[in-house]
């Protein structure tokens, strides 16, 4: 279990959980608490559902709150020059270096590596929209099917995604800035 840190929404104080991923928070006056977990701590290939909360404890009472953890989800992919339009990498089609490809709704970039490759792990599984924006390519590239997917991953899953571009020129090797 990852360490959870306990404030009050009006206040600067903190607890910090046990081994066991319990936490007691004494002398608390009621009020409106937020309690989060450290996300840096939750243990690798884990990732947190809900990861602040807020919490009403009233005088004399106990409050419980638990916290969901999930296998982490992932996408990598490739971005390419689709030379024959097919949709998929072929051998000896060209990879692209440095391509801005975002993740949304979070709207994360990652740029695809010498490789082509991009990758954007420790997601919450759920629905999300992986591509390239049309309007930061070059001109005499165009992507595909509107320059993305849209991907429901699941509790551990890693989605394998490719995203075909076309050229409206000869094809000749480049590197992005």
């Amino acid at each position: 279990m990852g360490t959870v840190v306990a404030r009050p929404l009006d206040d600067r104080s903190a607890a910090i959980s046990r081994d066991d991923g319990g936490i007691a928070l004494d002398g608390v006056h009621e009020g409106r608490f937020r309690v989060a977990v450290d996300e840096a701590t939750v243990p690798a290939g884990l990732v947190v559902a809900q990861p602040r909360q807020t919490i009403l404890v009233a005088t004399g009472e106990t409050s419980r709150i638990e916290f969901a953890l999930v296998p982490a989800a992932g996408v990598r992919g490739v971005v390419f020059i689709d030379e024959n339009g097919n949709g998929a990498r072929d051998p000896g089609e060209q990879v692209l270096e440095g391509v801005a490809v975002t993740l949304l709704p979070s709207g994360d970039t990652r740029h695809t590596d010498s490789a082509g490759i991009f990758e954007f792990l420790q997601l919450l599984p759920g629905e999300y929209r992986v591509g390239v924006d049309q309007r930061v390519l070059p001109p005499d590239l165009t992507a595909k099917d509107g320059g993305g997917v849209t991907l429901v991953l699941q509790p551990g899953a890693l989605a394998v995604v490719d995203i075909p571009l076309q050229s409206t020129k000869p094809i000749e090797k480049r590197t992005f800035p």
